[in-house]
């Protein structure tokens, strides 16, 4: 259950869940389930003259675990849903960022698939069979400029585009992400989209000094928290409060500018956060606590009364 929650969202409003801290659930509900089937469940079958056998406990105990899993799964088939697709072997995916004031057009030749960007503006993931990449034309204003494409299969790849007074700027960053950030962290890199060397750190993660246009490493971060981002720029400190990462997402944040002490940033998400809530391993964590309630306490209490007088201290 703790690895199914890996992949889910533990944001509770003023609380933010773990992944691991899920598991508090389970004696929670033994603590209030005990007493309740006690006091409760069995006096009323009692009252309904049915004769509930230790046995029959016991199986009714197997049953609710069975439909525990059964509520896992269903659970785990939502989950899989949201989960990122990355390339084959053969494949590549590739993302554009334009970083320039001007649209721009690109190209994926030959003719297998244009798009149009307005400024700071980014394209999802697109998928493409490696082999038949050949070339990339970028048209911006005025300008416009042809990069040849020869890229590793089975792996993601952002092309960041700026058009300049000097021409169009066309740089691929190796993104190498395979996966999904586990444990629910975020993995978080930073573009430089200021004409000066900036240095970046995000709460106590340095990103390290990063030229103009160029990005930094991704780096793992906690889920659910958020921590200011702050640059040094020209002697002179800007920071901004992010917006929430959620669980397990990954983002390239371009720094855009700073007015005042303020950072201006802008948002690419890489990999989406989870969105299948983690309220919803209740229901499973639920069931499974009525089957060890009914399971585990009744068993005991079979076995002591089944086994031979100097066993019994033993059990």
């Amino acid at each position: 259950m703790t690895l199914q929650a890996t992949n889910m969202d533990g944001n509770f409003g003023a609380i933010q869940i773990q992944p691991d801290q899920m598991q508090t659930v389970n004696p929670i509900l033994i603590i209030i389930m005990v007493p309740v089937v006690d006091a409760v469940t069995y006096p009323l079958i009692k009252k309904c003259k049915i004769n509930f056998t230790p046995l029959r406990k016991i199986t009714v105990g197997m049953l609710l675990a069975s439909l525990a899993f059964v509520a896992a799964a269903l659970v785990q088939v939502q989950i899989d849903k949201t989960l990122p697709v990355f390339p084959a072997a053969g494949q590549s995916q590739i993302k554009v960022i334009n970083l320039g004031t001007d649209g721009a057009t690109v190209q994926f030749e030959p003719q297998l698939k244009t798009v149009n960007l307005t400024s700071m503006d980014y394209t999802d993931y697109m998928t493409f069979e490696t082999s038949q990449l050949q070339s990339l034309n970028v048209i911006s204003g005025n300008n416009s400029t042809m990069k040849p494409i020869n890229l590793p299969g089975g792996q993601r790849h952002t092309i960041e585009i700026k058009n300049t007074e000097s021409g169009i700027i066309a740089e691929w960053l190796d993104d190498n992400v395979t996966s999904k950030p586990e444990e629910g962290n975020n993995l978080i890199r930073f573009i430089n989209n200021l004409p000066y060397t900036i240095n970046v750190t995000m709460g106590d993660t340095s990103f390290g000094t990063l030229m103009t246009l160029s990005a930094s490493n991704y780096s793992l971060l906690a889920g659910g928290r958020k921590e200011n981002i702050m640059a040094i720029i020209n002697s002179n400190t800007c920071s901004v409060t992010p917006n929430k990462f959620g669980f397990g997402s990954a983002y390239t944040i371009v720094i855009n500018g700073c007015t005042g002490n303020t950072l201006d940033v802008i948002y690419s998400e890489d990999i989406p956060p989870n969105t299948v809530h983690m309220a919803w391993q209740i229901p499973q964590y639920f069931l499974l606590t009525c089957a060890e309630v009914v399971f585990s306490v009744t068993g005991l209490e079979f076995s002591y009364s089944q086994a031979p007088s100097n066993m019994k201290s033993v059990l």
